[in-house]
């Protein structure tokens, strides 16, 4: 928590945010991304992102804390980010970007990291009903991996 408190610091002149909102005439902003990654956090994010725009954030710092969740809400959060062009996005990890949140950490500007945080393990998986794990043969595999592979591949670019 340290880590974001001086990213704020140096980013935003020393008016710092709390939470989801941002202070009129802020040059940044906090969007928080905590919990599982579904369409509800999907939307909220595009929300705070409106928000923190409409109040003239030029930088908006996403701070993620996640295991991840559904695949086509990682994808779309990543495609929404890369079309961001009118702000700086940076993704600011405090403990955990594991597969979801990963895929969205690397589609912002830039990531930063407190010492003991931890990010990656990014796999599509698939549940049974009693909640275990389902193995998956391999072109199954591949199916599910090609789309999250081709986000990773371009947001390497």
């Amino acid at each position: 928590m340290r880590w974001l408190v001086a990213l704020i610091i140096v980013l935003g002149g020393g008016q710092w945010l709390c939470g989801q909102t941002t202070q009129p005439g802020s040059r940044s902003a906090i969007v928080v991304l905590r919990g599982e990654i579904d369409d509800l956090a999907r939307d909220g994010l595009e929300k705070r992102f409106a928000e923190a725009r409409a109040t003239g954030a030029r930088t908006i710092i996403l701070d993620i804390n996640t295991y991840g969740g559904m695949v086509t809400s990682a994808l779309d959060i990543s495609g929404f980010l890369k079309r961001q062009t009118d702000v700086h996005t940076i993704a600011f990890v405090d403990e955990k970007a594991i597969s979801a949140g990963a895929m969205i950490a690397v589609a912002c500007d830039e990531i930063v990291m407190d010492p003991s945080a931890v990010i990656g393990d990014c796999a599509p998986i698939v549940f049974k009903t009693d909640g275990a794990i389902e193995t998956m043969g391999a072109t199954e595999r591949a199916k599910a991996e090609g789309p999250v592979l081709a986000d990773f591949l371009d947001s390497g670019m």
